[in-house]
């Protein structure tokens, strides 16, 4: 959601319904960070996908799934 909208969308509702609105734009961001950061590491670590260096330590083999705690709840995620 980009921050227009978000501030289109707060505008129009409730207090009560701001609340909402303001948590799950949040947790969207924080969810595309979490991603962002996991892809970068796997990067840094392994290589660009597809790459065929072969001077690294570590290689792309598989994936595995990665947690995020948010809000009590664990959310799993594969690197793509």
């Amino acid at each position: 959601m980009l921050e227009s909208t978000l501030l289109e969308e707060l505008g129009q509702v409730g207090s009560g319904e701001s609340g909402v609105i303001f948590r799950e734009f949040i947790r969207g961001a924080v969810v595309s960070a979490f991603v962002d950061v996991i892809s970068e590491e796997v990067d840094l670590l392994c290589g660009p996908s597809y790459g065929r260096s072969g001077s690294g330590t570590a290689y792309r083999a598989g994936s595995a799934p990665g947690v995020c705690i948010l809000e009590g709840r664990s959310r799993w995620f594969v690197p793509a």
